[in-house]
């Protein structure tokens, strides 16, 4: 059921504390932002192609009740583009197929007017208003603040899914192809009022469900979905502390989605809370960074793919980036300073269009910083001579993608038959260099794998070593004299990769 939810475009109490945030880098590497000027506060990003010309474009919601476009110009650098009047207090963007025709829309919860604007995409890259859908209170005002795209109904057709802060509710804005109609949310009065929002199938019944985190409750909650725009049961994981930022996504590949929620208190940090099968999920596992975590994004960071986690948090500009060891597990935090400026908002989206997650922020200068990838990926890795005999020099040789960064990158070695070749635990390739070589000794005959590994991905190359005395017998007429000698060849020496001697017995 994943797949109702990819055609929308990007988008605890802990059993155990996993250590600070450390300053050590981890083998990711990005760029400084690329910042664009917005002229005014922004409150949310969203990532998409909204001319289809391949390249991923910004719909930011501003304080001042618009949404301006920012045009990635497929050259590293953008264009910031119309802005288009919504609603007020506009707190959350999101994008996706809204009307039926294939182009990309735009969806925005506009908190100060309970309700939501859906613009309307089209081929030039231009949107017009196709709809304001009033979000009704349960008791109270709306105010929705959050909202996400996707088929809840299984009709083939995106709706909207709000959290609203108003009267602490959950709505479903069901498309019917020409409209959206707001459904009576079956979720009840929440305890706190929603932080985020994430939508999926977390019980694998084939029903997109809904996640939130809210403003008073230290708990993760997930309301199962109908398929109908209601829900008919829920289901909570405690935390250690009160929640903001929410974050969905398969974290160690079993297929079952899992949660990452920030703690926004004076504790801080994220927590990882591992879904299980029929909709429950494991204890909390608390990641230790600063304090006041809001914002919380997945995204393959170094080729792995397995996700890993950005964080932001308040009166801090750096980033925190927690690597993942491919099983939903996380070496702590590392800080990556970006720039002097406070992130109000995150998103991940490959930019660049080179294969790799990009991040994107809204900072506290009233502007956006897209910060690339450029972490490089191990390409191949090659044994010369492929054969060779007992005491001769081998050398390896690796590529990577891109140039190494500037502390270089370190590529493991690992051999199957270390006896038969002497290989080096670890090698860097030099800062700026996109090929890098180690030298081995080949020690005793027999056949060895070389592997090496860089940020979990490897390649391999097999090597065959010979002993240096080979005797074998060849029939042939090795004197020129018209009779067949049967011949006893034993290759004395082979250093320099010819024969420097030969043995061989005429016939009588």
């Amino acid at each position: 059921m994943l797949s109702r939810l990819h055609r929308t475009a990007v988008g605890l109490f802990a059993v155990a504390l996993i250590a600070a945030c450390v300053s050590t880098r981890a083998q990711v590497t990005l760029a400084q932002p690329i910042e664009k000027a917005l002229g005014t506060i922004a409150n949310h990003v969203a990532a998409g192609d909204l001319n289809r010309d391949g390249r991923v474009d910004l719909a930011i919601a501003l304080s001042t009740g618009k949404v301006v476009i920012v045009w990635n110009n497929g050259n590293g650098d953008y264009t910031v583009g119309t802005q288009y009047t919504v609603g007020t207090t506009p707190s959350c963007v999101a994008i996706g197929e809204l009307t039926g025709d294939l182009y990309m829309d735009i969806a925005v919860a506009n908190k100060g007017s309970n309700n939501v604007t859906v613009l309307k995409g089209s081929s030039s890259g231009t949107f017009s208003l196709h709809q304001t859908v009033a979000v009704p209170g349960l008791v109270y005002a709306s105010n929705p603040a959050w909202l996400a795209i996707a088929d809840m109904t299984n009709d083939g057709k995106n709706d909207i899914v709000t959290a609203n802060n108003g009267d602490r509710s959950i709505s479903v804005l069901v498309n019917t192809g020409t409209s959206f109609t707001a459904t009576t949310s079956s979720t009840g009065l929440l305890l706190g009022r929603p932080r985020c929002l994430g939508v999926g199938d977390f019980n694998k019944d084939g029903k997109l469900d809904a996640a939130i985190t809210t403003d008073l409750e230290a708990s993760a909650k997930v309301f199962f979905g109908d398929n109908k725009g209601g829900f008919t049961s829920s289901v909570s994981k405690v935390t250690s502390q009160t929640t903001g930022g929410l974050a969905v996504g398969d974290l160690n590949n079993d297929s079952y989605l899992d949660l990452v929620v920030t703690n926004d208190a004076n504790i801080g940090g994220v927590q990882v809370i591992l879904g299980q099968s029929g909709g429950a999920f494991a204890e909390p596992v608390r990641y230790a960074t600063f304090a006041n975590t809001k914002h919380v994004i997945l995204a393959d960071l170094d080729w792995d793919g397995a996700l890993d986690i950005v964080s932001a948090q308040a009166g801090t500009p750096d980033l925190s980036l927690f690597i993942n060891n491919g099983n939903g597990t996380f070496r702590s935090c590392y800080q990556y300073s970006t720039n002097d400026f406070t992130k109000n908002g995150l998103a991940s989206a490959d930019m660049d269009n080179d294969g790799l997650a990009d991040i994107v922020m809204i900072q506290s200068n009233n502007s956006t910083g897209i910060c690339n990838n450029l972490t490089p990926k191990l390409e191949s890795i090659a044994l010369n001579p492929p054969t060779t005999a007992v005491g001769n020099a081998v050398l390896g040789t690796v590529n990577l993608n891109r140039p190494a960064p500037p502390e270089g990158s370190k590529i493991t070695l690992t051999c199957t038959n270390p006896s038969v070749i002497n290989v080096p635990t670890t090698f860097t390739v030099p800062a700026g260099q996109t090929t890098g070589t180690f030298v081995m000794a080949a020690q005793a005959a027999g056949t060895a794998t070389v592997t090496g590994t860089f940020n979990r991905r490897f390649f391999s190359d097999t090597i065959t070593v010979t002993p240096v005395d080979q005797p074998s017998v060849w029939p042939g007429d090795v004197n020129n004299d018209g009779k067949v000698d049967v011949t006893d060849i034993t290759i004395v020496a082979r250093m320099s990769g010819g024969l420097d001697s030969i043995q061989w017995t005429p016939a009588d």
